[in-house]
């Protein structure tokens, strides 16, 4: 275990302190405890060491389910990429809902209209905006660009600090930013704070001392998305050489498994200046971790992340743990399914409880034009659809339904063709009808889309 997983996370005993009526009325109101949001940006679950993964990627989150945590290695994002997802841990709603996600235009004849994106609607109340009317002090800071007001999603908040690029608020640069953030807030006030970790999502910086794992091809791979001649083009356009592709797709997990670890590592010194600085003690954190989506590493010949539904680009971690607290508090027990939606987020950061009845676990994902076009119609191009009932998952592509059971096939290569269910049917519909959006483009969000690596 690296210096920085070494947390003390302090429990509160599990009891309840009787009092008179009398002493009751006189009594100060209960106090408030800290609420966290901890999104682990672009982790996949089963890169994690916590998962069951054979390299040590998660120190910290192994450290965390140890000491009583709550876990799930089946978790399903609400969304295919930042935005969606972060809209719907906000809301509480799917992206089909709040509808801000990718819009596609001109992917029939692959015209090259582009990919804009279309912010969360203003008139969706926000879990910070929820905090603030019960006299939370909310604070967001993101190493994510697009987890932003041009987005959005600063609504509620009244401090933000967001990176203007990828990269950064990452790698050594999170340290002096979460100090700077944490410095300037009141640990006695009751908080909610937002924090993205983005050391996982390209660009992946240089690995940590820390790691006990080495790799024989080294990391900092970077994919340049506009060169058709590049790695990614070829690769993903299946044009590599054969001698190359091994390779390649090993300097690619090894990078990425790197990022991971460093994204655990800067999540050690958060969740530890939290604890230092005592914003855990006089009713303790509740801290909810999770990811908003995944990252293709060659699985059926993809890259990148955004616009599938494949499992490598949707199963993500959910975590909740309680640290600190005073002697005689009492927390409630949240015990996670295996397979649950990301919209259960908005609930527990709001109740501390999953909600009753469990959202059904679907996700859209919507295609890329611009991409789509610029590979040759081979990537990009479809919108998905997906259900799960635990391991058996229904995939709607472009009209096409298989239905997988992950327990025997978690790769997904072998689907079944098969009907749609009346719910996915229900799905596809409501994704294909808001894919298209011919309003005038935002041009502040397409400029800081532009910006992120988002549009090409």
């Amino acid at each position: 275990m690296t210096k920085t997983s070494q947390i003390l996370f302090a429990t509160g005993a599990l009891s309840l302190v009787a009092v008179g009526v009398g002493a009751w009325l006189l009594a100060p109101a209960p106090a408030q405890p800290t609420v966290v949001l901890v999104v682990m940006d672009t982790v996949r679950a089963d890169h994690l060491s916590v998962c069951g993964y054979e390299r040590e990627t998660s120190p910290t989150l192994k450290a965390l389910v140890a000491n009583g945590a709550q876990i799930s290695c089946g978790a399903i994002s609400p969304g295919a990429w930042t935005l969606p997802s972060h809209a719907s841990f906000f809301t509480g709603v799917m992206p089909t809902e709040h509808q801000a996600h990718s819009i596609s235009s001109g992917i029939d004849s692959f015209a090259g209209g582009g990919n804009r994106a279309r912010p969360l609607d203003e008139r969706l109340p926000t879990i910070a905006e929820r905090f603030s009317e019960r006299g939370y002090q909310t604070g967001l800071v993101s190493a994510n660009p697009v987890v932003s007001g041009s987005m959005g999603l600063d609504r509620g908040f009244q401090d933000v600090d967001v990176a203007t690029r990828f990269g950064h608020y990452t790698n050594s640069r999170w340290k002096p930013t979460m100090d700077l953030f944490l410095d300037h807030r009141d640990p006695v006030a009751p908080q909610f704070i937002v924090v993205n970790i983005a050391d996982a999502h390209q660009p992946w910086g240089a690995p940590s001392s820390n790691m006990d794992w080495s790799s024989e091809y080294g990391v900092g791979i970077f994919y340049s998305k506009k060169n058709r001649e590049g790695d990614y083009s070829r690769y993903l356009r299946g044009e590599m050489d054969p001698m190359r592709t091994p390779h390649f797709e090993a300097q690619v997990n090894d990078a990425y498994d790197a990022a991971v670890f460093m994204a655990d590592e800067n999540l050690a010194y958060f969740l530890d200046r939290l604890l230092q600085l005592g914003f855990c003690e006089t009713a303790g954190c509740r801290v909810v971790i999770t990811s908003d989506h995944g990252e293709m590493l060659g699985e059926h010949r993809l890259l990148d992340h955004g616009h599938y539904a494949y499992q490598s680009n949707v199963e993500v971690p959910l975590i909740v743990a309680h640290l600190g607290g005073p002697e005689g508090m009492e927390w409630d027990s949240v015990e996670l399914p295996e397979r649950v939606s990301g919209l259960v987020v908005h609930d527990l950061l709001l109740t501390g409880r999953l909600p009753d009845p469990l959202p059904a676990v679907q996700v859209v994902a919507w295609p890329h034009a611009r991409r789509c076009s610029s590979l040759d119609g081979v990537a990009f191009c479809n919108l998905q659809a997906a259900i799960w009932d635990g391991d058996q998952k229904l995939l709607w592509d472009q009209g096409e339904t298989l239905s997988f059971d992950l327990s025997l096939d978690p790769d997904e290569e072998a689907g079944t063709p098969t009907a749609a269910s009346d719910a996915l049917s229900k799905l596809a519909r409501a994704g294909r009808q808001d894919e298209r959006d011919d309003k005038k483009m935002d041009i502040t969000v397409t400029e800081m889309l532009k910006a992120a690596g988002y549009l090409d």
